[in-house]
């Protein structure tokens, strides 16, 4: 992924997130805000209904005084005379002052006369005779302890809720003593609430225990709120608010008013969050488009110029090594640094090609001395061979002196068989390492020996390590090792395993084992027989070239083990050059 891709994801990861925490803040507190302003309005409304249920508590109350401090109310209370009811209470005169109840009692609250007009139709009905159990004649709110007091509440009747007022019955100045009390009705219904709603500005209803029109939410609340309780707002949907508030009728039954209101304060703070948010998104896109124009002209494009420039230099193009970039920014000083090691790189370049050229021409001055050197000294301990030969067969008899005159040939074979190591060091490093097919190896060094009795069994999996192009004189010494100091080798087996951070190879033969004070001291130089040392010596140099290590880990009591370990890197899996198992009985 490139450098303008991953700008781009982490601005928009990292915008997208300040996003929605700005979003999830603004929302959290904003709507906090905004219930409660709310629940501050619908509070505010429900007083505001309360209140117009009060006013009309105050007018039903004028009207009231109005008859009750009259002559002609007096005298009937007094003799409950015809024409009074006749000439005053049918149903067009009580519709006309919106009074739906008309009861007059006496002194002790005993019902003399009593009336109910429809408020629908106008239509007159005498009262039910159970109306006592609603206002019974020693209830409270047919007592008066003064005669200028007014009672005044709300009565819950079968054909529902009922603003009433009660009052002393005296003459036109209002005086006594009282002839009885006059308790007069106002119907909430649907239009009164209605008249009341035009008022307030809100609909509004009522609702008490038994009301068929009241719904879950209403019964609930009818049995869970109090009339001291505050009030509830509860919204009924995004464009809707309900207020409660509970108050009880004369009798203590409770009433549910509810005040629906439009959510204009939710509405509108709901529409102003989104406006921010969308601004703020736009803001945020617009940021975004800058910041990657700017990255886009200032770095990015200055950037492909000096890597398509550096490209150029590394291919060997043409330069002329003068900045192409303006400014003193940190690309321009880049650029200047890219152009300043390059040529001191060149300079370096020029030396060292001179320097390789003079140290490979004195190399090969040298490797012609020591093969002359070794030619030399090769022929003149095969002609002291000879020479010892000679005198051998002219001494016949002699046994000391010829058993001098072998050891004298044992040494000189010594010194021809390090002669002939030394040519594998001079080898040493000269070529670099390649891949190479280990089982390849191995059976290239077999190849080299006669093992007609020892079975071998080459376990490798198509394994290739990265070594010394020497790999096969390795595999040769190992296997002329077991050969010479395993005694009684009769097989060889070459096998591997992966770990996490190597792969091991593992070469053991079933002869005499090495001790355990010897298993390192076999890679040395002043321990143990010439070849050996000759051998591993040559083995561990070869394979640490290219970081490989080796070394003696077998059961001295049951044979050899050396184990090969090859780092991460420097082996892998090769299907295209499967050998097979090598191996033969």
């Amino acid at each position: 992924m490139d450098i303008s891709r991953k700008t781009l994801l982490v601005l928009s990861i990292t915008f997208f997130a300040l996003f929605c925490i700005i979003a999830g803040v603004s929302m959290f507190l904003y709507t906090d805000q905004l219930g409660s302003l709310e629940q501050q309005q619908v509070t505010t409304d429900v007083k505001e209904v309360i209140g117009a249920l009060s006013n009309e508590q105050d007018d039903l109350s004028s009207t009231l005084h109005d008859w009750s401090y009259w002559d002609e109310t007096y005298q009937f209370a007094l003799d409950q005379n015809q024409d009074y009811i006749t000439q005053n209470l049918d149903g067009k005169s009580l519709s006309a002052i919106r009074v739906n109840l008309f009861v007059v009692t006496d002194t002790q609250g005993n019902i003399l006369y009593g009336t109910i007009v429809d408020p629908v139709t106008g239509s007159v009905t005498p009262i039910p005779d159970d109306f006592n159990q609603f206002l019974p004649p020693d209830h409270p709110f047919l007592n008066h302890t003064s005669l200028s007091g007014t009672n005044t509440g709300i009565l819950i009747l079968p054909m529902g809720p009922m603003m009433v007022a009660s009052s002393p019955v005296l003459n036109n100045r209002g005086e006594g003593p009282s002839s009885g009390v006059l308790v007069m009705g106002r119907s909430l219904n649907t239009s009164a609430f209605a008249r009341i709603s035009r008022t307030t500005g809100n609909p509004i209803s009522a609702h008490w225990n038994g009301d068929i029109s009241a719904d879950d939410l209403q019964v609930s609340l009818l049995k869970q709120m109090n009339p001291s309780s505050t009030v509830i707002s509860i919204p009924r949907n995004d464009t809707i608010i309900s207020g409660y508030t509970v108050i009880s009728d004369v009798n203590g039954k409770k009433i549910l008013i509810v005040t629906d209101l439009p959510r204009d304060i939710y509405q509108n703070g709901a529409e102003l969050i989104r406006t921010y948010l969308v601004l703020f998104a736009f803001v945020i896109l617009v940021t975004l488009f800058i910041v990657l124009f700017t990255i886009d002209k200032i770095v990015l494009k200055r950037l492909n110029y000096l890597t398509n420039r550096v490209r150029k230099i590394g291919q060997g193009h043409n330069d002329d090594m003068r900045p192409g970039l303006t400014g003193s920014d940190e690309i321009s000083l880049l650029e200047q640094a890219i152009l300043t090691a390059h040529t001191e790189l060149k300079k370096s370049e020029q030396e060292l090609m001179k320097f390789s050229t003079s140290l490979a021409i004195a190399n090969k001055k040298l490797n012609i001395l020591s093969q002359l050197t070794r030619k030399d000294l090769t022929n003149q301990i095969f002609i002291l061979n000879s020479y010892l030969e000679l005198v051998k067969i002219q001494l016949t008899g002699q046994d000391e002196i010829i058993d001098t005159l072998e050891k004298s040939a044992t040494a000189a074979r010594s010194i021809r068989e390090t002669i002939e190591y030394s040519k594998d060091y001079q080898d040493m490093g000269r070529k670099p390492p390649v891949w190479q097919n280990v089982q390849t190896a191995m059976l290239l060094g077999l190849s080299h020996l006669s093992m007609e009795n020892i079975r071998h069994s080459i376990e490798t999996q198509n394994l290739e390590i990265y070594a010394d192009p020497q790999l096969e004189k390795v595999c040769q010494r190992l296997f002329e090792n077991s050969m010479m100091h395993g005694d009684h080798v009769t097989c060889i087996r070459v096998w591997c395993m992966a770990t996490l951070d190597r792969v091991t190879i593992l070469f053991e033969d079933d002869g005499r084992g090495i001790p355990q004070e010897k298993k390192e001291q076999i890679f040395l130089r002043d321990e143990g027989p010439r070849a050996s040392i000759g051998n591993l010596i040559f083995v561990r140099e070869i394979l640490d070239i290219t970081g490989i290590t080796i070394r003696e880990t077998g059961d001295p009591t049951k044979g050899a083990r050396f184990e090969i370990g090859v780092p991460n890197g420097g082996w892998r899996r090769n299907p295209g050059s499967d050998q097979g198992q090598g191996g033969n009985e």
